[in-house]
C-alpha cells in the first residue's frame, strides 16, 4: 500500500496539502476489506512499517531504504534470498 500510495502522490500530486490521503490509503481500504488492523492502538498486533524519514518528502523518496518491517509488533528479516534459491519456481 506504500508503493500505491507513493504513485498516486507523484501521479495526482496528493501531497498538497496532506489532507485524508494517509487514511484513505490505511483505514479506507482495511475498511473495504472488514479488516480492523488498520488503526494503530494499545493492546493490539502491530504489523507496520516503520521508514527512517524525517517528513513525507523522504518517506515518499525512498520507501525500501533504512525500513523495518513489524508482524505482531516484532522484527521481521527482509533480506532477499538469492536469485538462485529461487530457481526451482522458474522451472516448468
Amino acid at each position: 500500500m506504500l508503493d500505491t500510495f507513493t504513485q498516486a502522490v507523484k501521479i495526482l500530486h496528493l501531497d498538497h496539502p496532506l489532507g485524508d490521503w494517509i487514511r484513505a490509503a490505511t483505514e479506507a481500504p482495511a475498511a473495504i476489506m472488514g479488516i480492523e488492523r488498520a488503526v494503530l492502538k494499545a493492546g493490539t498486533p502491530a504489523d507496520l512499517i516503520v521508514l527512517k524519514a524525517g517528513n513525507y518528502s523522504e518517506m515518499l523518496a525512498r520507501t525500501q531504504f533504512d525500513r523495518t518491517v513489524l508482524r505482531a509488533g516484532r522484527a521481521i528479516d527482509t533480506t532477499l534470498p538469492d536469485y538462485r534459491l529461487l530457481d526451482d519456481l522458474m522451472t516448468a
